[in-house]
């Protein structure tokens, strides 16, 4: 019963021919979209890891480096630096006369080497809560030690006279242009990509505690934030629409091209069409259905965006609230018939109904993140190389469910497993691919085996269904916060971010405990020195996830289809951090750009990253 993804949908769309000639945009006032409900939460950049607020701070703050439009991480605020053979100290050094400024563009005062000092110790004070204390108290040396001693600190009401040491914390001011960081370990070789992220950000402290003595709240508005980046915040109603301007005093301003940056509320993505239809978005995203029509139509603006870092996956829950469920899950047959019978091509066709096959993932790590020396793709060593193909093998899927039913039933294990599917109530996209789901595994494993039940909840996923272990699939992603596989792979881990077997009630999609695995993440990680031998060990512990089916990949991120009146090619990548955000070096036009126009464009930003040897 094969059902395409038009015919699940409940309308399709009457669609203008987009891009017209007669259309203008201003290239030098970008004008962007969110979708309401989705607006920032905080401008503390410092406490929040959501990526509705990193996609408006990366515009407004600056840490010590930046990625280009090539991927490659080079300096922002530090115009260089250096560490030791074995990546343990890094120093920077910061470019002359950074300034502070306010909300107005007015200066506020000079920023040091001490505001990166002050930004970490704010990150490390529980009393502000921040969501980012994990990096730095597993990568800087002393931090958790302190963390740990201010929580306690906390909880004994805070007296002054005994307040834990920050100069314990590797992270020194050794003059107001030099930074340097002691990491923890024998050395961290991959700690440039951290500084990508914002809990490395600085931080003016006086600043600080003037709003606090105040009574503000750092953070809590356009105005309680001083600004070192690229943009200031302009206009500005929560949900509706906000306006960066260009920051006079950034250092970088000359690479800064556009004046300001219009960011509009709209309804939902399919509505961005008929905005840019009009001038009135300088880029629309489409929809599936948007993209079947436009493409059958033969329209020449239509192109395809670059993959993300982040590979989406099902988790299957092995603590499912069902215990008949759960029990099969933990049966490694059971899992392998899953893994084998998922036929991925519905869902990937909700990302690309022209080509789903494009978007397929093999693994919990995505291709052209990670390169050895001699530039051999991460996902083409050791074990994980022969997982890189579709695995549906409904034929083998029928010998693994054969061997579950009979290994099952001996332990009590009735039949069909129920498998509870969450979808949030009221999305009309989640509910097709709910559906699609349900019909693809019921028709490859048959419902004498399996029944997927299609359940909804209406707040949060975590809040409603993972807190109670409801679910027995989950899709979800990681986006890594830095470049090295330990901060993928680590997720997946005994007390991992996605999976963890220590907290069975603390919201992760899954709870499995493999020491196997986590000896292999040890070993691979307690390697620093010769990073192709590193990145060997974790693409064979990867392979062991594979092999023994604790996982089943779906799609890569990323890869929309786009209309736009910019060079696509021209925007900063970023696979770890938050810099990718930004609008900065973009170049637009004032007309919309052809397909066959970005493919040029294509060409000569892929043969600079072949000089560069990124590609």
């Amino acid at each position: 019963m094969k059902k395409t993804l038009t015919a699940l949908l409940a309308a399709s769309m009457l669609l203008t021919a987009c891009g017209e000639k007669s259309t203008s945009y201003d290239p030098k006032n970008y004008k962007g979209y969110f979708v309401k409900g989705l607006d920032v939460t905080t401008f503390n950049y410092l406490t929040t890891f959501q990526a509705v607020d990193a996609r408006v701070n990366a515009n407004l703050m600056s840490g010590l480096t930046e990625n280009n439009k090539y991927g490659e991480i080079v300096g922002d605020l530090a115009s260089k630096w250096e560490t030791d053979e074995k990546s343990k100290v890094w120093t920077f050094n910061l470019r002359e006369d950074l300034k502070w400024v306010k909300r107005d563009g007015s200066e506020y005062g000079k920023l040091t080497a001490q505001d990166f000092v002050y930004g970490l110790q704010y990150v490390l004070d529980p009393q502000y809560q921040s969501m980012q204390v994990s990096m730095p108290t597993e990568l800087i040396e002393g931090a958790s030690e302190y963390f740990d001693a201010m929580v306690a600190w906390d909880k004994a009401g805070r007296d002054a006279s005994t307040k834990p040491d920050f100069s314990t914390v590797g992270i020194k001011a050794l003059d107001d242009n030099t930074l340097q960081f002691t990491t923890t370990g024998e050395g961290k070789p991959y700690f440039l990509s951290c500084t990508l992220y914002s809990c490395f950000y600085p931080l003016n402290q006086k600043f600080v505690e003037d709003l606090e003595a105040e009574g503000q709240k750092f953070g809590s508005t356009p105005d309680t934030i001083l600004y070192n980046g690229c943009y200031t915040m302009g206009d500005y109603e929560n949900d509706t629409q906000k306006v960066f301007v260009k920051n006079q005093s950034y250092w970088d301003k000359d690479n800064v091209t556009f004046d300001t940056v219009t960011e509009l509320g709209v309804k939902d993505r399919e509505s961005t069409l008929d905005y840019f239809n009009r001038g009135e978005l300088s880029f629309a995203d489409l929809v599936a259905t948007q993209v079947t029509a436009e493409s059958e139509k033969g329209n020449e603006y239509m192109i395809q965006t670059q993959p993300t870092a982040t590979s989406f996956v099902m988790y299957l829950n092995n603590e499912c609230a069902d215990q008949n469920t759960a029990k099969a899950i933990q049966n490694e047959n059971f899992r392998k018939a899953l893994f084998h019978g998922f036929d991925r091509r519905s869902d990937a066709e909700m990302v690309d109904p022209i080509n789903p096959e494009s978007v397929y993932t093999y693994g919990y790590t995505v291709p052209e993140l990670l390169k050895t020396s001699d530039g051999t793709d991460y996902t083409q060593l050791g074990d994980l190389k022969k997982w890189q193909t579709d695995q549906q093998n409904k034929d083998l899927a029928l010998e693994y469910k054969a061997k579950a039913m009979d290994e099952l039933k001996a332990e009590g294990v009735t039949f069909p497993v129920s498998l509870p599917w969450y979808s949030k109530s009221g999305n009309e996209t989640a509910g097709v691919s709910a559906s699609l789901l349900k019909a693809g595994l019921e028709e490859a494993l048959g419902t004498d085996f399996v029944t997927v039940d299609l359940e909804e909840y209406s707040q949060t996923f975590r809040q409603d269904v993972a807190y109670e272990n409801k679910q027995a699939l989950a899709y979800a992603g990681w986006a890594p916060d830095y470049l090295d596989p330990i901060n993928i792979l680590d997720t997946f881990t005994r007390d991992g971010a996605m999976n963890n077997a220590v907290d069975l009630k603390g919201g992760q999609y899954s709870h499995w405990d493999i020491p196997e695995f986590d000896k292999m993440i040890a070993e691979a990680d307690a390697e620093i020195t010769d990073l192709d031998a590193r990145y060997l060990k974790f693409a064979n512990a990867e392979a062991y996830l594979l092999e023994h089916a604790y996982f089943i990949p779906i799609y890569i991120s990323g890869m929309m289809y786009r209309v736009s009146s910019v060079n696509e090619y021209s925007r900063p990548v970023a696979k770890s951090g938050i810099t990718g955000y930004r609008y900065k070096g973009i170049e637009a036009f004032d007309h919309a750009v052809t397909a066959k126009e970005q493919e040029e464009f294509k060409k000569t930003w892929n043969e600079k990253r072949v000089e560069l040897k990124l590609a």
